[in-house]
């Protein structure tokens, strides 16, 4: 099976990988969670846990951010 790369803007994207972002993107959305998680405890538990991953990953890989990037992470924990 060929691994299909989706470009958007200037990133590549493998097929997988959008739809990993496509559906924890949807999971974080009140109207889909609920209806895969309709309990709220968990779906509570699971947005802070990846929302603290998801930051976390993003200052592991903040060398390789462009400037712009960086500035706007700054700004973004500075108004945390």
């Amino acid at each position: 099976m060929m691994n299909k790369v989706i470009k958007i803007f200037n990133y590549q994207f493998y097929l997988k990988e959008i739809l990993v972002i496509f559906f924890t993107f949807l999971l974080m959305e009140n109207i889909f969670s609920w209806l895969v998680l309709p309990n709220s405890i968990f779906l509570n538990l699971y947005e802070k846990a990846f929302s603290i991953v998801l930051f976390g990953f993003v200052l592991y890989k903040f060398d390789n951010l462009q400037f712009l990037e960086k500035l706007y992470i700054g700004a973004f924990t500075g108004f945390l």
